[in-house]
């Protein structure tokens, strides 16, 4: 077949064109991989929001200021940008420097070293069930409870006094049992002051606290006040699901959050 000088003309000028719009778009798609690339070694983890605790795991921080952490990781959690927690015992800081000059002997350092590993796994447990407490199961199934920063704030200290095993007031405590019967079965004890336990008698007219102690199925956790609720109920039972020795996650934690699947009763 017999090609014209224009036809032949045309037809290289096509090629080429084809050739350059193919080497146009694969450098445009390899400088987009490379800013892709760059981009996510750019990206840097989300930085911790710390925590300091007493070795006795009692809060160091303000109230004011464990509102300001709640309302932190709320917020980031609700925006989709979950920030880790950070758990910090400035005491072992004075422990870790006497091993590690020398301070101490024999024995002392066996103890003091595991003394120190013991802080550091806890540490790493009460981060996980804050983080537990500002995860988006939590803050949906528990948002009339966590409606605002004041009761968010009073569930976060809840959890500090949950492993420290104190009222919070200073009161005489009582303590209640609070546990499941069904799958997932925990039990998550709480300790309430004198003056919320006359609250929950008399939302149950009730006299004697004894009669608090009739067994499953008779107060369920969503009857209790909803103080308690907040300050003792939620943070014992994240403390429950979250045991690092038999921990709860998935579908069956949310689950476990449902309040009226608690049965409560004097312990």
């Amino acid at each position: 077949m017999d090609f014209s000088l224009d036809t032949a003309d045309l037809i290289i000028g096509v090629i080429t064109g084809l050739i350059t719009i193919g080497v146009g778009l694969f450098a445009v798609a390899r400088w987009c991989f490379c800013k892709n690339r760059a981009q996510e070694k750019g990206v840097k983890s989300p930085k911790a929001i710390s925590i300091r605790l007493n070795l006795d795991n009692t809060c160091l921080e303000i109230q004011e200021d464990i509102e300001q952490i709640a309302s932190d990781l709320a917020l980031a959690t609700k925006s989709n940008q979950s920030k880790p927690v950070e758990i910090v015992y400035p005491e072992l800081d004075s422990v870790r420097k006497s091993v590690k000059k020398g301070q101490k002997r024999g024995d002392d350092v066996i103890d003091l070293a595991g003394f120190i590993k013991e802080k550091e796994a806890r540490a790493v447990f009460v981060a996980d069930v804050v983080e537990s407490l500002f995860s988006d199961a939590s803050l949906d199934i528990w948002g009339s409870y966590l409606s605002n920063t004041e009761k968010r704030g009073r569930a976060l200290a809840g959890i500090f006094q949950a492993f420290s095993n104190k009222t919070g007031d200073g009161t005489e405590s009582t303590k209640l049992d609070v546990w499941r019967t069904d799958s997932p079965q925990r039990s998550a004890p709480i300790w309430i002051s004198s003056e919320e336990l006359e609250e929950l008698m008399k939302s149950r007219n009730i006299s004697s606290k004894e009669q608090l102690g009739l067994g499953a199925d008779w107060i369920s956790g969503d009857e209790l006040p909803a103080k308690t609720i907040v300050s003792r109920v939620i943070p014992s039972i994240l403390v429950s699901l979250c045991a690092p020795w038999n921990k709860v996650d998935g579908d069956e934690f949310e689950k476990a959050l449902s309040l009226y699947s608690w049965h409560v009763g004097l312990g």
